[in-house]
């Protein structure tokens, strides 16, 4: 049996503090999310960007996306894609 495949890659957040609140931005797709905290802004931020790339991925553009992004993405097994801001979207 073929193990689950799924585009994996990691990005570098951009982070910015103003008052108590976090925002974190994904300056290669044009996205950001915010958070009363750093893990909360950085967790949103992996959600918007996670719905982002299944809406690619649905559409058949999200490798094309990344690539014109600057994202190196690859195809690993799913049990291979680590947490943290790394984001794994069915391939």
């Amino acid at each position: 049996m073929r193990a689950e495949q799924v585009i994996s890659f990691s990005i570098e957040p951009r982070l910015e503090q103003e008052g108590d609140l976090w925002t974190a931005y994904c300056d290669e797709l044009g996205l950001a999310s915010c958070g009363e905290s750093l893990d909360e802004a950085l967790e949103n931020l992996r959600r918007a960007i996670t719905a982002f790339c299944r809406a690619l991925a649905r559409k058949g553009s999200l490798e094309e996306t990344l690539d014109r992004a600057g994202i190196k993405a690859e195809r690993v097994a799913a049990s291979q894609a680590a947490p943290q801001l790394r984001v794994a979207v069915p391939a």
